[in-house]
């Protein structure tokens, strides 16, 4: 093979497939990236792989060079990650997915994937599996649980999907091959995932945010936010539940609230009501002081808008629903005041500096509700099961209680002095 070599095959889009020669011992595919620029000249040990991946990068340069696809470039230069992740937001809406299910996956790019990728171009950062392994240790480093770092991996992968579906990456690439993000698989009695103390607000954060919450709805004219904290954190109320309570739900003799529906969103039936999770309703009791004011606030809102009007409506009118939106809202500013530790401020995509989220979600308020109930109201573990409406006593007890290996430390501690 004397001279300069020629390709075997060559398509019009510039993409160019060479066989071995006596310096180059191995096939050959040779390209232009369109939207980088960059040249590209790839190795296969057989003609078999390189004729695939030749297939893989034409159809793949062709989609470039069109710009097809779901994505949407904000910025000069080829898409980034970040206008990927927009491109899978939008597929999670074309389908109806849940508002609840975009905002975590959402929150996981916002605090996993974008600081370290999100700025990179597409072809950069799925031209090899290093950067996502970066994105998992680093979650790994934090100490997130396997749990969270297989969510992690779990968008990873469906981002990988998305760019060779609409053209993005050649289907030669596979950044997520041979990356490990599978929890192990625990047995039946140890499916819930343990809450440490350090992921359960203590009750001083708890009080300190319910002032915070307090001090915002005065100036708002909602002087009943304090009252959400509250009730969440000391009865357990999910986000969807908690909003959904109405003035009939209270029952002044049982010094509690009927859990009977909650909030769930979809793109095409908008915000409704349903039963709760695992589909039971429940009565939660709660403390003389919360419910005190739970009662004067149902009470108010019966005269205003009926019994059936909402004891915690969002800002748009006394019959819409708070949404997950509007509460991170609030809760953002207010837990910053209420001294609650944050993720370190990031900047968007646009330029604008964002704040850190706050590192305890509003959700774990439920964690502080279930230990409190044990350890401070001492009620027993099946009675703090039946308040939650987990569906077992178990996936309680696996949830709270110290596992085997801390309570041993702690015991041998305690018997060391005795």
């Amino acid at each position: 093979m004397a001279g300069r070599a020629r390709p075997v095959a060559r398509h019009d889009c510039g993409v160019a497939l060479y066989a071995p020669t006596t310096k180059v011992k191995s096939h050959r595919v040779v390209w232009t990236d369109p939207f980088s620029g960059q040249r590209s000249n790839r190795r296969y040990a057989t003609r078999e792989l390189a004729d695939e991946a030749f297939e893989a990068t034409v159809a793949y340069v062709k989609a470039a060079r069109a710009k097809v696809g779901p994505v949407k470039v904000t910025r000069g230069g080829p898409p980034t990650v970040d206008d990927l992740f927009a491109a899978v937001e939008q597929r999670w809406k074309q389908k109806n997915v849940t508002a609840r299910y975009i905002e975590k996956r959402r929150g996981i790019y916002g605090t996993w994937i974008q600081p370290v990728v999100g700025a990179m171009a597409v072809h950069e950062w799925g031209s090899t599996d290093q950067h996502c392994i970066a994105v998992l240790a680093a979650a790994r480093a934090a100490g997130r649980r396997p749990a969270t770092v297989q969510n992690i991996g779990s968008l990873l992968r469906l981002m990988v999907t998305v760019a060779h579906r609409s053209g993005l990456l050649p289907r030669t690439m596979q950044p997520m091959d041979d990356v490990d993000y599978v929890a192990a698989r625990a047995a039946d009695d140890e499916a819930a995932v343990y809450i440490p103390p350090s992921e359960r607000p203590t009750t001083e954060m708890v009080e300190a945010l319910a002032e915070a919450f307090d001090a915002r709805g005065r100036r708002g004219r909602r002087p009943w936010l304090g009252q959400m904290v509250r009730v969440a954190g000391y009865g357990g109320l999910r986000l969807g539940e908690l909003t959904a309570l109405r003035a009939v739900d209270v029952d002044e003799d049982r010094h509690g609230v009927m859990v009977a529906t909650a909030w769930s969103y979809s793109k095409s039936k908008g915000y409704e009501l349903k039963a709760p999770k695992n589909g039971r309703r429940r009565f939660v009791l709660l403390p003389r002081s919360v419910f005190v004011a739970v009662l004067e606030r149902a009470k108010a809102v019966e005269a205003d808008e009926g019994e059936a009007g909402l004891l915690y409506p969002g800002p748009k009118g006394p019959n819409r629903p708070f949404t997950e939106g509007e509460l991170r809202r609030v809760f953002g500013s207010a837990a910053r005041k209420a001294g609650w530790a944050c993720h370190p401020d990031s900047v968007s995509p646009k330029g604008k500096t964002q704040k850190g989220r706050p590192v305890i979600p509003w959700r774990n308020l439920r964690h502080h509700a279930a230990t409190w109930l044990h350890e401070v109201a001492e009620f027993e573990w099946v009675d703090v099961s039946r308040l939650l409406g987990h569906a077992s006593v178990a996936f309680t007890q696996a949830r709270y209680v110290r596992p085997a290996s801390d309570a041993e430390d702690r015991n041998r501690a305690v018997l060391a002095d005795l």
